[in-house]
């Protein structure tokens, strides 16, 4: 039972990175991104969409994006809100 025990909790941090990678991967290749959702009130695309991305990384490759978010993950930082307040 102990070994069970230890076998499971070993294989936790693997399983939880795992989970967090393909909700990231789904999240990521939907139609649409943030700066599109937020910008669309307003109207004006231009600019704004590529400071919106510039701003909260969006424009950089989908693995930068995952392993910095990662690693603010870890510390317990989660970024902040994307919608309005």
């Amino acid at each position: 039972m102990t070994g069970y025990i230890i076998r499971r909790l070993l294989a936790l941090p693997f399983m939880l990175v795992g989970i967090s990678l393909l909700l990231f991967l789904l999240l990521f290749i939907r139609p649409g991104n943030a700066a599109f959702a937020n910008i669309a009130s307003i109207g004006d695309f231009g600019a704004q969409e590529e400071i919106f991305e510039e701003k909260f990384g969006l424009n950089r490759p989908w693995y930068v994006q995952y392993l910095d978010w990662l690693g603010n993950a870890a510390r317990g930082d989660f970024g902040d809100s994307l919608t309005p307040p």
